[in-house]
């Protein structure tokens, strides 16, 4: 399978890597076809934190957001603006 792997500071491209297994009690194992990497995993592309190791796989953006037909955020495109996916959006620090 293919993942986006940390070569080094400034150095990151996808690369086959084993397909994961289940230590049994312990783990799931989620199948989608899509994720990417977010503004947290540039901390590690710069190389700003200590004890990072070559081969570091990144990208933990998995979860998309679905698009709600009752949003006009979602009908217009905007779907991490949704107004319904967040019931605590109003609330403050949410």
């Amino acid at each position: 399978m293919k993942a986006v792997i940390l070569h080094g500071a400034g150095d990151i491209r996808p690369d086959n890597i084993n397909e994961p297994s289940i230590r049994p009690g312990f783990d799931t194992i989620v199948r989608f076809n899509a994720s990417a990497i977010c503004d947290t995993d540039l901390h590690f592309v710069l190389g700003t934190v200590p004890g990072t190791q070559e081969g570091t796989v990144l990208g933990h953006e998995a979860s998309l957001p679905q698009p709600l037909p009752e949003s006009s955020y979602c009908r217009a495109g905007y779907y991490a603006q949704c107004d319904n996916a967040n019931p605590n959006a109003a609330a403050p620090g949410e």
